[in-house]
């Protein structure tokens, strides 16, 4: 049940979140730049405890709701949340003042960054509003088609163009990342009187079994990239990740198809199986990209820079909801949960296809927009301030 009170809670905890984010990954890049050879293992650091907070909140919650109440996990995270304050008020980092850029005003170098992303944030925020107050999905389609076009030219007139040709690269692949995660989520917890022949996993299982799985095998992930994967360069591992990604996502056709079960392969066995491999390939995977976006933040502007590239890859990842969404209506597949459902689950699996293979599509500018080096190797032109173009 939707509450008028929820914006005010949500929207600043999601704030709280952001601007930690943003000022923790501006700090490690400006170390990635200091000493590049370090960054693998930085980065696996970070994210290794990123996965070990997970899975301890993970592996809680459901305790803490179930014994406390549902409100206990929201008092213990708003004061995890107070504990940034404390890191600000006692200079934890040791941070010392600048007068240079003590009050200075936005300019130079970031001037154009921060009317970017004024820009890309009105426009993604219209796309929103569009999508709670109306518009058939048709509409909704070309406006973020017409986004993705005008937040990639605009970026690629600013940064400098090893940044922009990154950029382009990274943008392109989460806009062909469609997700079909609304039908998905239909297709394993209906019921018998929705969907016969479904899984029917619980939503407890489909949610926190899977989900505490998930987090387990990231952590696999991390320890296999930080241990053979340190030296590869960026456009064979990106390759790599890819191209195994592509793999795991179209093993899921076999379930949609109800393949698994007439082989004698359960459900669960099968819906975890396939998650713990795609896990571990998605992170590592998704590393490099980290490594490499930090590394192209030039001195002086990281968080700002840190901000627009990965506003821009989640820009890219919503657009490419709205694209998995369309996908699915084109095919058919428009599931409610109801009596029924099931003729709705016939074209599922071509769904998966589609969106398995079309992440595969920007391979073709790897070699084109990712520099090939090391992950080890400074970039060349990434410490170039951003173009003064607007």
């Amino acid at each position: 049940m939707f509450s008028p009170c929820f914006p005010y809670v949500f929207g600043p905890r999601s704030q709280d979140i952001a601007w930690s984010d943003l000022l923790t990954e501006a700090v490690y890049s400006t170390h990635l730049r200091e000493k590049p050879d370090q960054g693998p293992s930085l980065i696996s650091f970070i994210w290794g405890g990123i996965g070990i907070g997970k899975l301890f909140c993970t592996s809680i919650v459901g305790i803490l709701m179930e014994k406390v109440g549902n409100r206990a996990p929201y008092l213990i995270a708003a004061l995890a949340a107070a504990f940034t304050l404390l890191i600000t008020f006692l200079n934890l980092p040791e941070e010392t003042s600048r007068r240079g850029r003590c009050c200075k005003k936005l300019g130079g170098s970031e001037m154009p960054l921060a009317i970017v992303g004024l820009v890309i944030g009105l426009g993604a925020l219209s796309l929103a509003l569009l999508s709670v107050f109306g518009g058939n999905l048709y509409t909704k389609a070309i406006c973020a088609g017409i986004l993705a076009v005008v937040a990639l030219s605009l970026v690629s007139v600013t940064l400098t163009p090893i940044v922009a040709k990154v950029n382009a690269f990274f943008f392109i692949q989460s806009i062909c990342s469609f997700s079909i995660s609304g039908a998905s989520f239909y297709f394993f917890t209906d019921g018998p009187e929705a969907y016969p022949d479904g899984p029917h996993l619980s939503k407890v299982f489909y949610s926190s079994t899977i989900g505490l799985a998930s987090t387990v095998f990231s952590l696999l992930g991390v320890v296999i990239y930080n241990r053979w994967m340190q030296h590869w360069r960026y456009p064979f591992i990106l390759m790599m990740g890819s191209l195994l990604s592509c793999a795991c996502n179209l093993v899921s056709c076999i379930v949609f198809t109800r393949t698994n079960v007439r082989f004698g392969i359960s459900d669960k066995f099968f819906v975890l199986a396939s998650d713990a491999v795609q896990t571990v390939v998605m992170e590592i995977a998704w590393l490099p990209n980290v490594l490499l976006t930090s590394q192209l933040c030039p001195k002086g502007c990281e968080a700002t820079m840190f901000a627009l590239l990965a506003g821009m890859g989640n820009l890219g990842g919503h657009l490419g909801n709205y694209f998995g969404a369309f996908l699915l209506q084109l095919l058919g597949v428009q599931p409610t949960g109801a009596a029924g459902d099931e003729e709705q689950f016939q074209n599922l699996w071509l769904a998966a296809v589609v969106s398995a293979i079309a992440p595969y599509i920007p391979l073709d500018l790897v070699f084109q927009l990712i520099p090939n080096i090391s992950q080890k190797d400074p970039i060349k032109g990434s410490s170039s301030p951003p173009r003064a173009a607007l």
